[in-house]
């Protein structure tokens, strides 16, 4: 709580230094309250979900001119992450433009490769006329996620990380493996490269990704390569289904998902989730999600 109460003092210290006023401050939430059933293991509850969504409070502040603040504390984490801050971010940024502070790194459409990590990060589109390109150098310290992050692209889009120790938090890579699983500090992958789609038609949207992990830190991180497709069906406001497949080679193991989102209240939505690992059972999820 220590660091969260000093983080927001310098973020308001900052926009106060920066522009002489007290920032308009407005309050976040974002909270998964999950039960499992796991095969071959114990039920158990969590404020997370199987894919890595934490559970998160935060604070936003809105800075003159044009400046924004977030900093957001984790109400539950993983045992096994690397990532041991309670914070799960905090920043200051100009949005669309630049961002400085612990943050969610831009590499794919975030579903696969996922960590917050402190970073300077910079968004432009005046390379290519509409070609948005956002590029981050991160270093979080020793054994931790250290390189250069970046993705060029919209609906279609390539990423790439070169440095160390990517794929380490309980946030990544929770399509083939479990939160819990994360192999955390000193492990991870000095590459990854990766490239995604998404495109809507009605009320489907279909998605793809590709990520290809190299030069494992050792030798329990070999090579991987993870394939994902999802369709989903959005017919309302009011619910959504979910179907996804995903493939890691090269030892060929596939996950099948289906998962929901309903409406139950403003700002309440419950999340079945079931998933399959080669034909088996994998686990079973039913969430509540508060979000405002």
């Amino acid at each position: 709580m220590g660091k969260f109460v000093l983080a927001v003092a310098l973020l308001v210290g900052a926009g106060r230094l920066a522009h002489g006023q007290v920032p308009d401050v407005r309050i976040k939430l974002d909270a998964t309250v999950s039960y499992s059933s796991v095969a071959h293991g114990v039920n158990s509850f969590r404020l997370y979900n199987p894919l890595g969504r934490l559970s998160t409070a935060g604070l936003v502040f809105f800075l003159e001119p044009g400046l924004r603040a977030y900093i957001s504390e984790k109400l539950d984490r993983p045992s096994a992450d690397a990532d041991k801050s309670l914070l799960d971010e905090y920043y200051i940024e100009d949005e669309g433009i630049w961002r400085l502070g612990k943050q969610y790194l831009p590499f794919g459409s975030g579903q696969i490769l996922r960590e917050s990590v402190q970073a300077a990060r910079g968004d432009t589109n005046l390379i290519v006329e509409g070609l948005p390109v956002s590029v981050a150098y991160c270093d979080s310290g020793r054994g931790l996620q250290r390189g250069i992050v970046g993705r060029i692209g919209s609906w279609l889009g390539a990423s790439f990380a070169i440095g160390r120790h990517f794929g380490i938090n309980s946030t990544a890579l929770d399509l083939v493996r479990r939160p819990e699983d994360a192999p955390g500090e000193g492990r991870g992958y000095g590459q990854a490269f990766g490239a995604d789609i998404t495109r809507h038609s009605g009320i489907f949207t279909t998605r793809g990704e590709f990520v290809m992990l190299r030069e494992g830190a050792t030798n329990l991180d070999p090579d991987m390569r993870i394939y994902d497709v999802s369709l989903t069906s959005d017919p309302s406001r009011y619910q959504s289904v979910t179907a996804g497949w995903t493939l890691r080679a090269p030892d060929r193991a596939e996950f099948l998902r289906v998962m929901g989102s309903f409406f139950v209240y403003t700002g309440v939505r419950v999340e079945p989730m079931v998933r399959y690992r080669d034909g088996k059972f994998y686990d079973l999820t039913l969430s509540v999600r508060l979000k405002f």
